[in-house]
């Protein structure tokens, strides 16, 4: 999970030299393309976003794609990813 979050963290920096070169290396597009991508934030602790969460099950839900709406009761034990977030913050 630290691992992770390094790397959560890594991408949050934005389009850098580097971060393009990684995107476009690993779902190999070209650098150009990878820049021109909506590139969707994600939480530096792994938190998740209850609100996008949620819509994006209601249109899964309206679309036929997905049953039913899944609580955030279910999304499972965020424990860990709270405990890295926490031992990255010390460094």
């Amino acid at each position: 999970m630290t691992a992770y979050l390094r790397g959560v963290r890594q991408y949050n920096q934005g389009k850098t030299p580097r971060n393009l070169e990684i995107v476009s290396r690993r779902v190999q597009l070209n650098p150009d393309t990878a820049r021109a991508l909506c590139w969707a934030p994600i939480k530096n602790d792994g938190a998740l976003d209850a609100k996008s969460l949620l819509d994006f099950q209601k249109w899964g839900v309206d679309q036929g794609l997905q049953i039913r709406i899944v609580s955030d009761r279910e999304y499972g034990d965020l424990d860990l990813a709270r405990k890295a977030a926490a031992e990255l913050d010390k460094r």
